[in-house]
């Protein structure tokens, strides 16, 4: 996956017509998508809406509790071997 545009970056391709947002390319096939606001601000305001909606009970969550333990792990791992400069397990638990 390449993500080629990003207002977190200040990335020059941001408003660049011929790159899509993000590529994947995956079993020699390229796929683009670009049928979407390119802000990073509006992942923020589509993931609240949608909370206030699930909370409300008039949708579902996108992540169970358990994906979202899971992912959890993932990013505390990465922290942590920042910090500690080297590599880290992620445990079972």
């Amino acid at each position: 996956m390449k993500i080629n545009q990003g207002t977190s970056v200040g990335n020059s391709m941001t408003e660049s017509d011929p790159f899509a947002p993000i590529i994947i390319v995956r079993d020699g096939k390229v796929e683009s998508y670009s049928n979407f606001k390119k802000d990073w601000k509006y992942s923020f305001i589509n993931a609240t809406h949608h909370f206030i909606e699930a909370a409300k009970g008039n949708a579902d969550p996108i992540l169970s509790a358990r994906q979202a333990r899971e992912i959890l792990k993932y990013n505390l791992a990465a922290i942590e071997s920042a910090s500690k400069g080297s590599e880290v397990r992620i445990g079972d638990n």
